[in-house]
C-alpha cells in the first residue's frame, strides 16, 4: 500500500516538530510532505499537494481548526484532530473527524489512528462523514453522531438515540426502532 500523505497543522513549532518526530518514528506508513502554522497555509497546501490526511490543531489564532471545511466544496482527505484540550471531543466528532488526539500524544493512541484512516479510505464511508461535516457545518447543528464500531463507521441520528449506556469498554446506544450498537472504547 502506499503510504498516507499527510500535513501538519498547528499554530506552535514545538507540537508540530514533536508531532513530526513521532510520525517518523513509529508510523512509517505516512509521509509528512508539509507543516503549516494556520488553517489559511493549510488550505493552500491542501490545494496544492491533495494529501490523504491532515493533522488539525483545534484553537488556533483567527480559524479554530474545524473551520477548515469552510474553505473547501469538496473535502477529499481525512482528518485527526490534535489538540492539549479535552473538552474539543464533541465538536471533532461534530464534524465527522476520523480520529481526536489528546496532546501529548500516545504513542499507541497515534498508530491506532492512522490505522483507522487506512481502514476508513472507503470512499463511500468518506461520503458519508464528509456530507456529515457540511450538513452539521452549514446548519451549526448537530444532528448526526459518527460511531466506529469493528472497524466501521455509522452513522446515526441523534433523534434516534433514546439512550447511551456505558458498559466498560462498550458503550450502547440504544435507537427507537433499532438494534442495539456496542461500541468499544
Amino acid at each position: 500500500m502506499n503510504k498516507l500523505r499527510a500535513i501538519l497543522v498547528d499554530d506552535e513549532e514545538s507540537a508540530r516538530d514533536v508531532l513530526q518526530n513521532l510520525l517518523l518514528r513509529f508510523c512509517p506508513d505516512v509521509e509528512l510532505i508539509a507543516k503549516c502554522e494556520n488553517v489559511l497555509e493549510a488550505v493552500e497546501v491542501i490545494n496544492k499537494e491533495h494529501p490523504d490526511l491532515v493533522f488539525l490543531d483545534i484553537e488556533m489564532p483567527n480559524y479554530a481548526g474545524y473551520e477548515i471545511a469552510n474553505f473547501f466544496k469538496e473535502i477529499n482527505f481525512e482528518i485527526i484532530f490534535v489538540t492539549a484540550y479535552d473538552q474539543y471531543a464533541i465538536r471533532a466528532f461534530e464534524v465527522a473527524a476520523i480520529d481526536y488526539l489528546l496532546k501529548p500524544v500516545d504513542i499507541e493512541r497515534l498508530k491506532l489512528s492512522i490505522a483507522r484512516v487506512k481502514t476508513q479510505r472507503n470512499t463511500e464511508q468518506q461520503a458519508q462523514r464528509l456530507a456529515l461535516l457540511s450538513n452539521t457545518l452549514e446548519s451549526k447543528q448537530l444532528k448526526n453522531i459518527v460511531v466506529s464500531d469493528k472497524g466501521q463507521q455509522n452513522i446515526i441520528p441523534i433523534e434516534s438515540i433514546i439512550a447511551i449506556e456505558a458498559q466498560n469498554p462498550i458503550v450502547l446506544f440504544i435507537q427507537v426502532k433499532k438494534r442495539l450498537l456496542p461500541v468499544k472504547i
